[in-house]
């Protein structure tokens, strides 16, 4: 019984959570925080250049991504 709690509950953050990045990144909500990001952009597309060039040919593990940035490579 208890474990069953505990998954219900687990499972209702997680929906409350999904719900709310789903909410956050469809709306105007996130606006105010590029002013963050830009300040990262020219590494950004350093990073992306440097491994976008050197991957040809290789493996490369996709560590993740955000909305509209490209996917971050580690070449293995």
């Amino acid at each position: 019984m208890e474990n069953n709690i505990k998954t219900a509950e687990k499972n209702d953050r997680l929906e409350r959570e999904k719900d709310f990045h789903n909410e956050a990144f469809s709306s105007e909500k996130r606006q105010t925080t590029k002013k963050y990001y830009s300040t990262t952009a020219l590494s950004k597309e350093f990073y992306r250049t440097l491994t976008q060039n050197n991957v040809k040919g290789k493996k490369y593990w996709n560590m993740g991504a955000d909305p509209g940035v490209r996917l971050l490579l580690l070449l293995l």
